[in-house]
This record gives structure tokens, C-alpha cells and sequence, in this order.
């Protein structure tokens, strides 16, 4: 039957190869700040091609719908980071109490 000891030591193996996962979380905020405004500056620009307008709105459109959805997963993110750093803490707690004997 497992035990606790090898049940956190799980755990914490799991989390350390999903951190990289939680430390690339501020891509979503870089994402946002790259798309931007674009949205709406495809909307006013002089269109010099022969692509329709209604086209430019499609894409005006999508862009806002990607930038929402990013903010979105933003804040998804936040609470999963913190949620994950929490959690560390604890497991971490833990393995000092483990260490000295406490209970």
C-alpha cells in the first residue's frame, strides 16, 4: 500500500515537470500586448489591395475575438499560478515537517 511519503514525493516530481508550463503563462499577457489596437487600426487604414472590406471587418473582428480570448486565459492563468505556487508551498512545508520528524 502506498504511503503519504510517496504519495507528496508524486506529487511534487509532477508538479517540478509542469512548472515550465506555469512559468510560461506570461506569454498570454505578451500575446495581448502584441495584437493590441491592431483590431481596430485595420479598420482605418486606407486599403490599397483588393481585398473587401467586409473581409477587413472579418479580420478586425477575429483579432478583438483573439485578444478577449487571450485576456481570458490571462486570468485563468493567474489563479492556476497561484493555485500551483500554493500548493508548492505546502508540499514544501511538508517535506520540512518529514525532514524533522514532526507531525
Amino acid at each position: 500500500m502506498p504511503t503519504l511519503k510517496i504519495g507528496l514525493k508524486q506529487l511534487t516530481t509532477d508538479l517540478n515537470e509542469i512548472e515550465a508550463v506555469i512559468n510560461a503563462g506570461n506569454a498570454y499577457q505578451e500575446a495581448v500586448s502584441k495584437l493590441k489596437g491592431q483590431g481596430k487600426a485595420l479598420r482605418t487604414l486606407e486599403n490599397d489591395t483588393s481585398i473587401s472590406d467586409d473581409t477587413v471587418e472579418v479580420i478586425a473582428n477575429r483579432t478583438n475575438d483573439l485578444i478577449r480570448n487571450l485576456l481570458k486565459g490571462s486570468t485563468a492563468y493567474n489563479f492556476t499560478k497561484k493555485s500551483f505556487n500554493e500548493l508548492k508551498g505546502k508540499l514544501e512545508e511538508a517535506e520540512a515537517q518529514a525532514r524533522s520528524g514532526a507531525k
